[in-house]
C-alpha cells in the first residue's frame, strides 16, 4: 500500500510577508532615527557657522569704522593745516581770492574761505560764496559768535550747493 504522506504546505505569510514586513519596519526606524540625529547635527552646525559668520562681520565693521575715524581724524588735521595757513597769510595782510585759490594746490583741498569776524565771507575760492553769511540754523552761525577757537563738522551737504562736503573752521585772535 502506498503510503501517502501528508505534506506540508509552506505559508507564504511566514515565509515572505512577516520578514518582510518586519525587514521594512527596522529599515523606517533605522531611518527615521539618522534623520532626525542627522537633523540635530545640521542645526548644530549652521548655528555655529552663523555665530562665526557674525563674528566675522563684526570684526569687519569694527574695522571699517576704526578706518573711517582715521580717515576722518586725517581730513580734520587737513583742515586744520589749512584754516591756520590762511590765518598766517591774513596776519601777513596777504590775502585774497587770488591767494586762497594758488592755496588751494598748495593745500590739497576742495575749497577755502575766509570770513570776516561777523561770518561773511569775504574772500573765497567758489565765487557765489563770496558775501555769503551762515544762517540761525547753519553750524558756524553759533560758532562766529561763540568763543570757540575751532569746529569740526561731520560731513554734511553744504548750504549752497548741496554737496557733500566736511568743513572745519578755525578763528584768528581777531575773531575772523
Amino acid at each position: 500500500m502506498i503510503k501517502y504522506y501528508k505534506s506540508k504546505v509552506v505559508s507564504l505569510m511566514r515565509l515572505f510577508y512577516i520578514p518582510l514586513i518586519l525587514t521594512i519596519a527596522i529599515i523606517l526606524i533605522i531611518s527615521g532615527v539618522s534623520i532626525y540625529f542627522n537633523h540635530k547635527v545640521l542645526q548644530s552646525q549652521y548655528k555655529e557657522e552663523g555665530i562665526l559668520i557674525a563674528s566675522q562681520i563684526g570684526e569687519e565693521l569694527s574695522r571699517n569704522i576704526q578706518s573711517q575715524e582715521y580717515a576722518e581724524y586725517i581730513l580734520e588735521n587737513k583742515i586744520r593745516v589749512a584754516a591756520l595757513t590762511i590765518l598766517e597769510l591774513q596776519e601777513m595782510n596777504d590775502i585774497d581770492n587770488e591767494t586762497l585759490y594758488r592755496m588751494l594746490e598748495v593745500l590739497d583741498v576742495s575749497e577755502l574761505h575766509y570770513m570776516d569776524k561777523d561770518g561773511e565771507i569775504l574772500f573765497s575760492t567758489i565765487e557765489g560764496y563770496i558775501g555769503w553769511t551762515p544762517s540761525t540754523t547753519h553750524p558756524l552761525y553759533e560758532f562766529v559768535r561763540a568763543e570757540d577757537t575751532e569746529i569740526m563738522e561731520e560731513i554734511r551737504p553744504d548750504d549752497k550747493y548741496q554737496r557733500p562736503i566736511k568743513y572745519g573752521a578755525v578763528k584768528a585772535i581777531d575773531g575772523s
